[in-house]
């Protein structure tokens, strides 16, 4: 009993920290090993501070990613992925939605983000 309880907490304590699905689309300049906790908590207090916009829960996002250069990756950030099997392919691209759609390139020798791009509404 005492080690499902212990399992039971490790399992919550992880989703809490990572939330959404993590998808590298093909294409990519070279391949990296992304620790997703890390990169989405990093994420999400970058878009605290540089934007007042009312994003969706973070929890609903799927995140698609290439590294463009050898040190620059774009991520598409998606609430709805509009059906689509195989997000490996090509970005998913989303006109309108406003903060349920975002794009942002995040530096891979600083670990900083940059030009986030936030949906318009209709």
């Amino acid at each position: 009993m005492k080690k499902q309880i212990i399992l039971a907490i490790l399992l919550l304590t992880h989703s809490l920290l990572y939330a959404g699905e993590w998808v590298a689309v093909d294409g990519g300049v070279i391949e990296i090993k992304l620790n997703e906790i890390e990169i989405e908590k990093d994420l999400w207090r970058y878009i605290n501070q540089v934007s007042n916009k009312q994003f969706e829960s973070k929890e609903i996002y799927t995140y698609q990613y290439k590294v463009v250069t050898s040190e620059e990756m774009h991520i598409n950030a998606l609430c709805d992925t509009w059906g689509q099997k195989d997000l490996h392919k090509e970005f998913v691209m989303v006109f309108d939605g406003g903060a349920c759609y975002f794009q942002i390139k995040y530096n891979l020798k600083t670990g900083e983000f940059s030009n986030l791009e936030v949906n318009g509404e209709a």
